[in-house]
């Protein structure tokens, strides 16, 4: 099994904090380009800003690499072979190609509060992909977890007449895109341990790029053919490309050198902070019944990775 950090705690907690505020200012930004893109202030492809992102994190990855050991990657992965362990990043690559334009798609219907509450629906969905995929018993705790947590985000949308907004479907459907692309992840990134992060990174963001400028060629061609990928900028939009990359690199450390535990319970905490900030900063609406739902689901989330093997 891999090991469970490799980090000391500070450090551990560190990335977690700022994968937190990272994720919570990224939804924030995208819920209020939205916004603007409704009343006619700003124009923006969705793949576009996803593209932007994987350019900023790749050039990350490169420098790094090339600062710390001198190797300039597009040259030695060929050079060294790497090149066939990377080619098996392409699968967790366009999961979360098409996880992060969801992510875009998702918050134009919803306030960040419900796309936080639904999107913790991804430990359930990795709850069931460890039991019936990779074959690991889940304790009866675990299980009492996932049954709160489905309760929590069941309470979000309970009404007297019982009506369903069929739109959650894409969120679930992102969730579950998350908990694959996770386990997958995680289970790539350490078993190749000897291969360096911003090596493994430099596969995942390649592959990235390729994909997210597929999907927005397919999706709007004119955005593309007419050049409006380099040229349709603007502050907000901008923030949103290194906020992402930002969280991104986070993340890839998180999986790497922790755990996907210690990101998940930063995802618990950023449920009810979500919701607040939204209300305080865009004037969502926060009622009682949001409260309570994002309480039971950080509750579960809790009680799921705590003092539970």
């Amino acid at each position: 099994a891999p090991p469970e950090s490799t980090l000391p705690l500070p450090q551990s907690a560190a990335l977690a904090i700022i994968y937190m505020l990272g994720s919570i200012t990224f939804f924030l930004l995208i819920r209020y380009s939205k916004a603007l893109e409704k009343a006619g202030e700003i124009v923006y492809d969705n793949a576009s800003a996803v593209f932007w992102m994987e350019v900023c994190k790749l050039t990350f990855s490169i420098s790094a690499m090339y600062y710390r050991t001198g190797k300039f990657l597009p040259v030695s992965v060929i050079k060294e072979g790497s090149w066939r362990v990377g080619i098996y990043y392409a699968v967790p690559s366009f999961i979360y190609a098409v996880y992060n334009n969801l992510t875009y798609f998702n918050l134009s219907m919803f306030d960040p509060g419900t796309y936080q509450v639904f999107m913790q629906t991804r430990v359930l969905f990795t709850g069931v992909l460890y039991t019936f995929i990779l074959k690991r018993m889940l304790t009866s705790r675990k299980w009492v977890a996932l049954a709160l947590l489905s309760f929590g985000v069941a309470s979000k949308y309970i009404t007297p007449a019982l009506q369903v907004d069929i739109r959650i479907c894409f969120m679930l459907f992102q969730a579950s895109l998350s908990a694959f692309a996770g386990v997958y992840n995680e289970f790539l990134l350490k078993k190749d341990i000897h291969m360096d992060v911003n090596e493994q990174n430099f596969f995942m963001y390649s592959f990235a790029l390729l994909f997210n400028f597929g999907i927005g060629l397919s999706t709007n061609p004119t955005y593309y053919t007419s050049g409006s990928l380099f040229t349709n900028w603007s502050t907000v939009l901008i923030l949103i490309v290194i906020n992402g990359a930002v969280v991104g690199i986070v993340t890839s450390l998180i999986l790497k050198f922790i755990n996907v535990i210690v990101k998940a319970f930063a995802s618990a905490c950023e449920v009810l902070l979500t919701g607040v900030l939204a209300a305080m900063f865009l004037g969502e609406s926060f009622t009682f019944q949001d409260f309570i739902a994002c309480s039971i689901v950080m509750a579960s989330i809790y009680v799921y990775y705590s003092n539970a093997k």
